[in-house]
């Protein structure tokens, strides 16, 4: 952080939300801080598709074939 601090970034990314060590570094120097939710957009092996609700987790052959039927 301090690193991206001092080489002048334009925007500071961080995941699961705006982190306060993030803001309380980057404030200073007017460095916008965004927070992110990383989330996948399609099935993968290790993970299901994302927002399926009452649907059980297919395991990791059945993931990626989820993601293709949606």
């Amino acid at each position: 952080m301090t690193d991206a601090v001092a080489g002048g970034a334009d925007r500071i990314l961080t995941a699961h939300g705006p982190a306060p060590p993030s803001r309380t570094t980057a404030e200073p120097s007017d460095i916008p801080v965004t927070g992110t939710y990383p989330v996948p957009s399609s099935a993968t092996r290790s993970s299901p598709l994302p927002h399926a609700r009452g649907v059980q987790d297919p395991g990791p052959e059945g993931n990626p074939a989820e993601g293709e039927t949606s």
